[in-house]
């Protein structure tokens, strides 16, 4: 254990691209702690992708944020294709919200907690436009 993170506690979050746009998936470890901190952890991970799922146009936004202000400067190994620079955002958006509002991210894992997403769902780069427009109007 390094900085007080347990590499066997990790949850996981892919977001990928595909042919439509992107999609996401959420890795929990085998054996499950059953402490508060992994708890709180695990509803946030939670609402993270469900955020990302059902409001792409949002997380999308803060991605994009995140990108143009990055913490990390090593984006030597990013492949250059317009899929995977919209999961890419999509990724930073994530985290973005989750560190600048994980009340907000919480609330929605306790969601998904409750009514779990399809695994397999994939979302359109139209659908997340129309999703953008429907919110500037």
């Amino acid at each position: 254990m390094d900085n007080g993170i347990n590499p066997k506690n990790i949850i996981t979050i892919s977001v990928y691209p595909s042919e439509e746009g992107f999609g996401c998936t959420l890795v929990e470890p085998t054996k499950i702690p059953l402490t508060a901190d992994y708890s709180v952890a695990l509803t946030i991970a939670h609402g993270m992708v469900k955020m990302a799922l059902e409001r792409p146009d949002i997380i999308f936004d803060e991605g994009v944020e995140s990108l143009s202000n990055p913490i990390d400067s090593d984006t030597t190994k990013i492949p250059l294709t317009a899929d995977y620079s919209v999961a890419l955002t999509i990724a930073h958006g994530m985290v973005r919200m989750a560190l600048e509002r994980p009340d907000i991210i919480f609330d929605e894992g306790v969601e998904s907690l409750s009514n779990p997403i399809e695994s397999d769902t994939v979302v359109s780069i139209d659908d997340m436009v129309k999703m953008k427009k429907d919110r500037l109007h």
